[in-house]
């Protein structure tokens, strides 16, 4: 019993030395991580913003492909027409004998 707790006694002041000699390393450490983590959240931050406006163009894109898509069914629709009245206008410029 005496023996365990001049173990965790010995095992307490060897780890309070090692703190106390290495704190300037630990201590810059310590803002060294800080700073990261700091730049990470505000990295975060700017993703989530640029997901937001993406989320918000993404509508706004929407609507230009439905556009697109409706305009390109029309000219498909006038190139049908027209390709249909072809060999009419063929017929009719032909000279009569």
């Amino acid at each position: 019993m005496i023996l365990r707790r001049l173990l965790w006694a010995g095992t307490a002041a060897y780890i309070s030395y090692n703190l106390v000699k290495n704190h300037k390393v630990i201590q810059q450490e310590a803002v060294e991580t800080k700073a990261l983590t700091d730049e990470a959240t505000a990295q975060v931050k700017d993703i989530f913003k640029q997901m937001t406006i993406i989320k918000e163009q993404l509508s706004v894109v929407t609507g230009i492909v439905q556009d697109l898509n409706k305009k390109a069914e029309t000219f498909k629709h006038e190139v049908d027409i027209r390709t249909q009245q072809m060999p009419l206008l063929h017929k009719e410029d032909a000279p009569t004998k």
